[in-house]
């Protein structure tokens, strides 16, 4: 290797590589770092990943490596030359679209239970816009979501949603408790095109504890149209999120669920109660996080995901029922101004560290807010 190789971090007003910082939007776990923005991973034995030391968010790199090293930390979004820059920056991978706020269920564990919202309907002509829009934006990997805290089969226009994202080959995941997801429907949706993603929240088969759970006596109806959905496919992946307290019981439904689906091509997978930042009570409640790192729920919230209520504002996150943080409203902004609004972007810092968030920021009390460790270092990975 030639000296000429080797690039100094700060080389003058000649390069470009001058006040490059490590990017304060990493993830860092105890086998790897990896960049939401970019997709790009440093694993465990990567002489690169030493390289980025365990400098704080947003703090000097310093040292010699050679052009090529530090073109790919810098095309991996390892480091940066603008922090504020790097904060309006994103990689939209999940759109998150609730058309209708509605949900006609009442389960113990969601907000919902215990503040139901008043009925939206978001206009076609706006969600025809979002989706446009999206795609204008989104990365080809993009997923489409109609789900926040709503039922998204109860939707007056469910069908017609569905029409204009398959008018578009989007890849759409159903995430519903099925009790509206009749065989009409199925077939309709069958005519249409097939989803990307199929999941029916069943977290029990026993009629008195779907009653406790949901508040509904659904279950009969559920299960009909489940039966249907296993003998009509319409989606690539089907799957029963069985959701629960990681208790016996919640043992005990996995066990029951799957010897009643056995042989058939649908996954069964056990999900644990969330506490929705402290909303509702779960068998995990962590302690406030001191020094927030990022966001592992489902991808980054902050940086992969757009979430979109019925009345069109966008939110920070799916966490955030009562929409305190809302950084922008889609009837009179697009999205690519929502993805790069400065509220956005000051959020983006606060749940990353770049910048000290208020003590009753959302994500400090959020089980899947990732954390620094004090000394600086790797955190652990989060609970699953």
């Amino acid at each position: 290797m030639k000296k000429s190789d080797l690039l100094p971090v700060n080389p003058g007003a000649a390069a470009a590589t001058a006040e490059l910082v490590v990017s304060p939007f990493l993830h860092r776990f105890a086998d790897r770092v990896e960049s939401p923005v970019t997709g790009a991973v440093l694993a465990s034995g990567d002489p690169l990943l030493a390289a980025l030391g365990s400098a704080p968010p947003g703090g000097g790199f310093h040292g010699h490596l050679a052009a090529a090293d530090l073109e790919r930390l810098v095309a991996g979004g390892f480091l940066v030359d603008d922090v504020d820059a790097a904060s309006r920056r994103g990689r939209l991978l999940y759109a998150n679209v609730e058309t209708c706020s509605t949900c006609n269920h009442r389960c113990s564990f969601c907000p919902v239970s215990i503040a139901p919202r008043e009925k939206d309907v978001m206009p076609q002509d706006l969600f025809v816009r979002i989706v446009d829009e999206v795609l204008e934006t989104a990365d080809p990997e993009m997923v489409f979501f109609l789900n926040n805290y709503n039922e998204p089969t109860v939707d007056p226009l469910f069908l017609e949603r569905l029409e204009v994202l398959f008018a578009r080959k989007v890849r759409v995941a159903l995430l519903t408790n099925a009790s509206r997801l009749t065989p009409e429907k199925i077939d309709a949706i069958r005519a249409m095109g097939t989803l990307r993603y199929l999941g029916v929240n069943l977290p029990t088969l026993d009629a008195a504890r779907y009653r406790e759970m949901h508040g509904t006596t659904d279950l009969p109806a559920v299960l009909r149209h489940v039966d249907y959905a296993l003998a009509h496919p319409m989606a690539e992946e089907n799957a029963f999120v069985v959701l629960g307290y990681d208790d016996e019981r919640h043992a005990n439904d996995i066990e029951e669920i799957t010897k009643a689906y056995a042989g058939q091509s649908w996954a069964v997978r056990k999900f644990r109660v969330q506490n929705r930042a402290g909303l509702v009570d779960a068998p995990v409640t962590p302690a406030p996080k001191r020094r927030l790192a990022g966001c592992d729920l489902v991808g980054s919230r902050p940086l992969q995901h757009l979430q979109v209520v019925a009345s069109g504002k966008v939110t920070l996150c799916c966490q955030d029922y009562y929409e305190h943080h809302v950084v922008a409203d889609l009837r009179t902004q697009s999205v690519r101004e929502a993805m790069e609004s400065p509220e956005l972007a000051r959020l983006r810092k606060w749940a990353y560290g770049a910048e000290e968030a208020p003590a009753d920021f959302i994500c400090r009390g959020c089980e899947f807010a990732l954390e620094r460790a004090d000394d600086g270092g790797t955190p652990p990975a989060p609970a699953p």
